[in-house]
Parts: C-alpha cells; sequence; structure tokens
C-alpha cells in the first residue's frame, strides 16, 4: 500500500500536492498587497481591523479564512516595522 502511495505521488506535482494537502495557498504577493490596503484604508488601525477580521472568521467556522488573515496581519506587522540597520 505504501509502494503504491509512493508511485502515485511521484508522478504528482509536488507543489499541486502540497496546495492539495494544505489547501489552496494564496501567494504572498497577494497577502501583502491586502496587508498594503488594510493600511491604507485604516491607517494605524489596521492591527485591529484585520484582529476583527480573524475573530469573524473563527466565528463562523471558516477555518482557511482565519488562516488567510493571520498571514495578512503579519504581513501587516511587516511592512509597519521600522527600518532595521544603518540608514544610508
Amino acid at each position: 500500500m505504501i509502494a503504491a502511495k509512493a508511485t502515485a505521488s511521484a508522478a504528482v506535482d509536488p507543489a499541486a500536492f502540497e496546495a492539495h494537502a494544505w489547501g489552496l495557498m494564496v501567494p504572498d504577493a497577494w497577502v501583502y498587497r491586502a496587508a498594503n490596503r488594510l493600511i491604507s484604508q485604516h491607517g494605524a488601525d489596521a492591527l485591529e481591523e484585520v484582529s476583527r477580521l480573524i475573530c469573524d472568521a473563527l466565528d463562523h467556522r471558516e477555518q482557511d479564512r482565519a488562516v488567510l488573515m493571520v498571514r495578512i496581519r503579519l504581513a501587516i506587522l511587516v511592512l509597519q516595522a521600522p527600518p532595521e540597520g544603518p540608514l544610508h
């Protein structure tokens, strides 16, 4: 049985298998674009808004949407972080 799975998975594109196993993954560029849009629309309150969206997704038991919102929240933190290192 394990050998059959190994030969079957060898014929499948690994990226397609990973997308199927973890759900359809949204590209990072889209996540950062959504984070930038939330920052533009809500300014300093962007983190509060995305936290509200995470709670809303969890309340409706929409796991994929909650994971996406967490990724967007992390992108907002990255985009709002102060620059590191010496300035040129």
